[in-house]
């Protein structure tokens, strides 16, 4: 087993992709540091698995950033994506197109828009510490004999 990132913060929810016949990868991951909003970083590896580069931090600031995925590609670039929550807890989700090397090579974009109004969605993020929304109703229970 490799240590891929080391630090004073917790390090959660990475995201690995192939870099396909280019050769290696590219990790994405939640970094929480002690009373900061959560940050998105990026960074490549080679194809052992080994950090290659620089580290980038692609969300940072005050909005709370989590919950990263990232797409495989050979092309030049790939898309990065997390659901962002401001202030006013309304959820969105933000994209990012990288290079290879993990920097960014496009802007930060909504990709899609929370809060209210009509033309709103809110996103969900199942899993650790989100709770799981409500599901259709199951089948009717079974008569007993």
């Amino acid at each position: 087993m490799r240590e891929l990132v080391t630090g004073p913060a917790d390090q959660v929810y990475p995201s690995i992709a192939s870099l396909g016949s280019v050769g290696g990868y590219i990790l994405t991951w939640e970094e929480r540091l002690p009373g900061q909003a959560p940050d998105i970083r990026v960074r490549r590896l080679n194809r052992n698995g080994v950090p290659q580069g620089m580290m980038f931090d692609l969300a940072g600031g005050t909005p709370f950033s989590f919950a990263p995925d990232i797409a495989s590609s050979e092309a030049y670039s790939t898309l990065l994506v997390w659901v962002d929550r401001n202030a006013a807890s309304d959820q969105s989700i933000l994209g990012v197109e990288v290079n290879r090397d993990g920097r960014r090579v496009s802007p930060q974009r909504t990709i899609v828009q929370g809060g209210s109004g009509p033309g709103a969605v809110t996103p969900v993020v199942p899993g650790p510490g989100f709770p799981t929304p409500p599901g259709p109703p199951g089948p009717p229970p079974l008569p007993t004999p």
